[in-house]
């Protein structure tokens, strides 16, 4: 019975991580479209870093469209006036909303002229 219950917890757990993984995360341009989601729900935000603040023994990154990140990622390492592209969860404490990032990646300029122009080809 005991081997019974530990394999359908395994099987349940593995079910949710699928889950959690499969997940598709929702692409976040400004602060008031946080205020629609549900908190640990996937997000996508992308933008310039134009502050930085140690946060205990993490970061608080705050991108161009005032939206906060907050990432574990190490204090020597700078993301200061560059731009980042951070996937996490939304994670709401004392009534703020702060973005619990899982990846944080840099983008190239060449990223970026494709996210901002339509470039036509046939012309």
């Amino acid at each position: 019975m005991k081997l019974l219950a530990l394999a359908l917890a395994l099987m349940g757990l593995l079910f949710l991580l699928i889950f959690i993984q499969a997940q598709k995360p929702i692409k976040i341009t400004s602060p008031e479209n946080l205020s629609f989601l549900q908190e640990n729900q996937k997000v996508l935000v992308q933008g310039k870093v134009l502050e930085e603040q140690p946060y205990f023994k993490t970061k608080l990154l705050i991108l161009e469209n005032n939206i906060v990140i907050i990432c574990n990622c190490p204090l020597s390492q700078s993301y200061k006036n560059k731009n980042i592209s951070a996937l996490g969860f939304l994670d709401v404490y004392a009534d703020k909303t702060k973005i619990s990032a899982l990846k944080i990646s840099l983008q190239t300029l060449k990223e970026l002229s494709f996210l901002k122009y339509d470039i036509n080809i046939n012309n």
